[in-house]
C-alpha cells in the first residue's frame, strides 16, 4: 500500500551527503513518527535520486525529499526549495549522484508523475572529507528538519501546513 506522504531522504553512506538519510532515521526513531496512524507515512532512504526517485514517487499525494546541498551558504543551513526552481532549468546544477535530483524531478514532471503537493528541504553540506560522519553543523541541522517535517505533514500523516 502505497502511504499518503512519502519522507524520502536522499544521499550516499559518506559525509555531509547523508544528511538525508540522518534525518529519516532520526525520523523513524522519533516519538512523532510511532503516533501517526500506521502506514499514512512512509520513510525511506534513496542513495540515487535517477529513476529510483520515479518509482518511490508513484502514487503518492505529499513528497517531502530532504538532500544535502552545496550553494556556498553556510554548513548545516536548512532551506526550502521551489519546485519550479528545480524543474524549470537544471543549468549549474551539479550532483554527486551524476543523475541529480533535479533531473529526475524534471523526468518526473515530463512524465506525470510529480505528487501534488512536493516539499524540497536542502541541508548545505561542509566541506567535508568523505568519512562517514556527519559534521557538527549537518548534524545540529537535523532537529530543525524534524521539525519542519513535523509542521508540514501534521499530526496525522495528512497535509496540514505549508512548509
Amino acid at each position: 500500500m502505497t502511504p499518503h506522504t512519502l519522507i524520502l531522504g536522499i544521499g550516499s553512506p559518506f559525509g555531509d551527503d547523508r544528511a538525508g538519510w540522518a534525518v529519516a532515521e532520526a525520523l523513524r526513531a522519533s516519538a512523532w513518527f510511532r503516533s501517526l496512524a500506521p502506514g499514512s507515512v512512509g520513510v525511506a532512504c534513496l542513495d540515487r535520486p535517477g529513476a529510483g526517485l520515479l518509482a518511490a514517487l508513484e502514487g503518492v499525494t505529499h513528497a517531502v525529499l530532504i538532500d544535502a546541498m552545496r550553494s556556498g551558504a553556510p554548513p548545516g543551513r536548512v532551506r526550502v526549495l521551489a519546485v519550479e526552481a528545480l524543474v524549470g532549468s537544471t543549468a549549474g546544477l551539479v550532483s554527486s549522484h551524476g543523475f541529480g535530483l533535479a533531473g529526475a524531478l524534471k523526468l518526473a514532471k515530463a512524465m506525470g508523475l510529480l505528487p501534488p503537493r512536493l516539499t524540497i528541504l536542502a541541508i548545505e553540506a561542509g566541506a567535508g572529507d568523505g568519512l562517514d560522519a556527519l559534521s557538527a553543523e549537518v548534524r545540529a541541522a537535523v532537529p530543525r528538519v524534524l521539525h519542519r517535517i513535523e509542521a508540514c505533514v501534521g499530526g496525522s500523516g495528512q497535509d496540514r501546513v505549508a512548509p
